[in-house]
């Protein structure tokens, strides 16, 4: 009998990361960031700047939720057996599509000008487990955080108390708790991973052991 290899598991990076999701992303913020402050001017009491942070912060909920409804669809197809995990992404697509229309709503109250572009396709060929996925929410998530953190200080530098404090209440508090699920979450994938592959380790080398014996022992 041929003795069997241990399984060795191939490293797949988050798509989200890949030089073409980049170039992407940096292509729809350069437009973005283009269009004149002044074309986005509402009343004196909003500031330029802040509105148009604002828009650019729609479009990356947007986007996320795009992001995430593609994770739930992959991990709900049968032939990944992820299903279980299928029913959260879809909470949290809908949350920051969600989210997207509270900031397109406040923009419209405060006066601004809400601007509305293409929404960037994720790439959702490049899903490989529940560790790859996991770990790409976990990016998403803080990239979405570091925007916000942005968002409120630049509000805070324009003097703008009620959008400081509508970023806090609706977005920057409530994720810490989501955040925080999710790397629990992927410390235990990786740790459900590494005992995997030491029991198919040990049960090979096992199975290598009793082939030598067995070829050794021969009654008298």
């Amino acid at each position: 009998m041929a003795p069997q290899r241990p399984r060795h598991h191939s490293r797949y990076h988050c798509p989200l990361r890949s030089s073409q999701a980049r170039s992407n992303f940096a292509a729809f913020m350069a437009f973005v960031l283009s269009v004149p402050a002044k074309a986005l001017e509402g009343p004196k009491s909003y500031h330029p700047d802040c509105e148009a942070q604002v828009n650019v912060q729609i479009q990356l909920q947007l986007y996320a939720s795009y992001v995430y409804k593609s994770m739930a669809v992959y991990c709900n197809c049968f032939t990944v057996a992820l299903s279980h995990f299928s029913p959260f992404f879809l909470r949290r697509s809908q949350h920051w599509r969600g989210g997207a229309e509270k900031l397109i709503w406040m923009q419209n109250k405060r006066g601004g000008r809400v601007l509305f572009q293409d929404i960037l396709e994720p790439n959702t060929n490049d899903w490989h487990g529940s560790v790859q996925v996991v770990e790409c929410a976990i990016h998403l998530e803080n990239n979405l955080r570091k925007s916000f953190l942005l968002l409120h200080r630049l509000a805070a530098e324009k003097a703008d108390p009620e959008l400081c404090d509508f970023i806090l209440t609706h977005y920057l508090n409530p994720q810490l708790a989501v955040l925080k699920n999710l790397e629990e979450c992927l410390i235990t994938l990786r740790e459900m991973r590494t005992l995997r592959e030491s029991v198919e380790n040990y049960f090979h080398r096992l199975n290598l052991d009793d082939d030598d014996s067995g070829g050794s022992n021969k009654e008298n």
